[in-house]
C-alpha cells in the first residue's frame, strides 16, 4: 500500500486493504493481541509511515467488527496509559458509522473519556476530543434504545440533562451580566455541544430540556443549536417548536436555521420566506436571513382526474422525465453533519383511450373535444 499516492487510493490500495482484512479474520485472537498491541501500543507516532500504518489497522480492525476486536480497540486506544487523541478520534468515525451499538467495554470507555476527565492526561483532551466524544456518546444511546437497551441509553442521556437543565431565563440573564466576553463564548459553546448530544440520542424525556433553550431570552448560537437538536424528532410537537422560531424569533439567523429544519421536516406545511430583494446589474439579489415568511396552503399531491371517468378502463404506466436524478451527501448523517442535494423528477400517467368513451353512453355534447383523450399526472419532484 505504500506504493499508492499518498492523496488519494487506487483500486489496488483497496484490494490490498480488504486482503488485510480477510488475513485478520483467519488468524487465531492470540495473533490479534499481538498486532493490536503493536500497532496500537508500541509502535511510535513520530513519522508519518508509522502513523499511516495505525490509521490502517484500525480501519482493518473496525471492519472486522467483531467483540473480540472492538474489545481490542477498547483496551489499547480508548483505555491505553499513553491515549493517542487522532486515533481515538478516527475510531469514533467507526462506532458512529455502525449500525449496532459497539462493545459494552468500548461504551464504558467513552462514558469514562466523558464524565471522568480527572482520571486521564490533559493531552487526550486536544482537538476538541471530549466534545466529540460526547456527541458520538449521544449516538451510541440512539443505538442502545434501537436494540431494546432502554435503560443504558437513559443512564447516559440523564447525566447530560444534569450538566444542560432546563434554561432559566433570570438565571441566564445573572451569568450573563459578569461573564466576559470569552466566558460567554465558552458558555455557549459548552451547550451546544450538549444539545446536539441530545439530538442525537433523541430519547423522548429530553425533549423539554430541548425546546427550553429554543427561549428567546437565549443566546442566538445556543437557539440554533436547539433548533437543529429537533431535527430527528419527527413528531408534531417538534414541527411546531420550528415554525414558531422560524415566524416569530428575534434574530434572523435563528429564524433561517428555524426555516431550513422545518422545511425538511415530516410534520411541515409548506412555507417559502419573503426575502428582500435588490437589483444589481439587473438581477435580482436575494437575502436569505431575511425575516418574513408566509405560509402556504399544503398542496395536494392527488392526481387530477373527472370523477366520472373513474368507472373506464385506464392504462398505468410510469414515465421518467427528462430531468435531473441526482443526491449529493457530504459528511454523516448519523451525527447531524451532514449536507446534501437531492433532485429528483418523473411522471405517473394514467391515461384514458378515445376508445372507451366513445364506446359509453355519455352525452359527448357535455364533453368538450379536447377531453377525449384524457390523461392525468401527477408530478413529484
Amino acid at each position: 500500500m505504500w506504493t499508492q499516492p499518498e492523496n488519494g487510493r487506487t483500486l489496488a490500495a483497496n484490494t490490498c486493504f480488504f486482503k488485510i482484512v480477510d488475513v485478520l479474520k483467519s488468524i487465531p485472537e492470540d495473533e490479534l493481541v499481538k498486532l493490536a498491541k503493536y500497532y496500537f501500543v508500541e509502535l511510535k507516532s513520530d513519522r508519518s509511515r508509522y502513523v499511516g500504518a495505525m490509521n490502517i489497522m484500525l480501519d482493518a480492525f473496525g471492519v472486522i467488527y467483531t467483540n473480540f476486536s472492538e474489545n481490542l480497540l477498547a483496551d489499547y486506544i480508548l483505555k491505553s496509559s499513553d491515549p493517542k487523541p487522532t486515533l481515538i478520534l478516527r475510531l469514533l468515525t467507526h462506532i458512529v458509522g455502525k449500525d449496532n451499538p459497539p462493545h459494552d467495554n468500548m461504551i464504558a470507555a467513552m462514558e469514562d473519556i466523558v464524565f471522568n476527565k480527572e482520571n486521564h492526561p490533559e493531552e487526550i483532551y486536544k482537538e476538541n476530543l471530549h466534545e466529540r466524544v460526547l456527541l458520538c456518546l449521544g449516538a451510541v444511546s440512539h443505538k442502545l434504545t434501537k436494540v431494546g437497551r432502554v435503560e443504558e441509553a437513559i443512564s447516559i442521556t440523564v447525566r447530560v440533562h444534569q450538566w444542560l437543565g432546563i434554561h432559566d431565563p433570570f438565571v441566564y440573564r445573572k451569568k450573563r451580566a459578569i461573564q466576559s466576553e470569552q466566558e460567554q463564548i465558552d458558555y455557549d459553546h459548552w451547550r451546544v455541544i450538549l444539545l446536539e448530544t441530545l439530538g442525537n440520542a433523541r430519547m423522548d424525556f429530553s425533549y423539554e430540556y430541548i425546546v427550553s433553550h429554543i427561549n428567546s431570552t437565549n443566546s442566538p448560537w445556543i437557539k440554533r443549536a436547539g433548533v437543529h437538536a429537533l431535527r430527528k424528532y419527527e413528531h408534531e410537537m417538534a414541527a411546531d417548536e420550528m415554525y414558531k422560531a422560524a415566524m416569530f424569533d428575534e434574530n434572523d439567523e435563528v429564524r433561517y436555521e428555524a426555516l431550513l429544519q422545518y422545511q425538511a421536516h415530516p410534520q411541515a406545511k409548506i412555507i417559502t420566506p419573503l426575502k428582500a430583494r435588490e437589483v444589481v446589474n439587473g438581477t435580482g439579489i436575494s437575502d436569505p436571513y431575511e425575516s418574513g415568511i408566509m405560509e402556504i396552503a399544503p398542496h395536494s399531491r392527488e392526481k387530477r382526474s373527472l370523477a366520472f371517468l373513474d368507472k373506464f378502463p385506464k392504462i398505468n404506466f410510469r414515465l421518467e422525465a427528462p430531468s435531473v436524478d441526482w443526491r449529493k451527501i457530504l459528511g454523516s448523517q448519523k451525527i447531524g453533519a451532514a449536507f446534501g442535494v437531492i433532485m429528483y423528477n418523473l411522471l405517473d400517467l394514467t391515461v384514458f383511450s378515445p376508445g372507451f368513451l366513445d364506446s359509453t353512453r355519455i352525452y359527448m355534447d357535455d364533453i368538450p373535444h379536447c377531453l377525449k383523450t384524457l390523461c392525468t399526472a401527477e408530478i413529484t419532484s
